[in-house]
């Protein structure tokens, strides 16, 4: 499963750069299109077998090209796309970012750099986990938490609510496997961000209380050249 979600996001990959360079005129309609997915995503076995899945509104152009590159029809009654499946509900909700920041380290680290992406596991109390993306550098291990839009509201998960979250991940991998990764929280949020533009001095602290380091994307316009910098 791990190889076929490489291939995914290898195969989308200029979609994804397009999703990410254009976020801030993208999410609002992003937003709208996960509400309009969730009762759809509720049918978990039809879904992973496929159904129809139309849309109630009227995409914006942008948002038309983003439906056409993943097999969208428009048709008389609306978009449409037949054999909608959770591959593509899992990556228009928000996995899109995961798979942008997994083709940035791919293409940043030395090749002896494993970066796994989409890492899921079930701990013995039945607890299940997926980490975002994974990666080795000098013999240690790194993780990446991405986060887009609110899966649980469908608006913007940033600040505290976000590592707040990361943190009991983190704590599971420590307490499960004795695991430390060096850890990141990649947020599309301006939530994480003070008036001045400038992330909120408030989150640092804490954060880094945690050894984990923030990416502000919204600010970051070139992933590559930052995981360059800072690797």
């Amino acid at each position: 499963d791990l190889d076929r979600k490489k291939q995914l996001a290898e195969g989308r990959k200029e979609l994804t750069r397009h999703i990410y360079q254009n976020y801030q005129e993208l999410k609002s309609f992003l937003a709208t299109l996960y509400e309009a997915m969730k009762t759809v995503a509720e049918d978990r076995k039809q879904l992973k077998k496929g159904l129809s899945f139309e849309l109630p509104f009227q995409p914006p152009a942008q948002g038309q090209e983003i439906l056409r590159e993943m097999g969208f029809q428009e048709s008389a009654e609306g978009w449409i796309k037949k054999g909608f499946h959770r591959d593509d509900y899992e990556y228009l909700r928000g996995g899109w970012l995961e798979e942008r920041v997994y083709l940035a380290l791919k293409e940043v680290l030395p090749t002896e750099s494993d970066v796994l992406l989409g890492v899921q596991y079930t701990n013995r109390e039945g607890t299940f986990n997926e980490l975002d993306v994974l990666f080795t550098l000098e013999n240690r291990l790194h993780l990446v938490e991405c986060k887009s839009l609110d899966a649980a509201e469908g608006s913007e998960a940033g600040g505290t609510a976000s590592l707040t979250n990361f943190l009991y991940k983190l704590g599971a991998l420590r307490q499960e496997f004795g695991l430390t990764p060096q850890a990141y929280l990649a947020t599309t949020s301006e939530d994480s961000l003070d008036k001045d533009g400038q992330l909120k001095e408030s989150l640092v602290k804490r954060a880094k209380q945690f050894n984990i380091e923030m990416l502000p994307l919204v600010q970051i316009q070139d992933l590559e050249a930052w995981f360059r910098d800072k690797f």
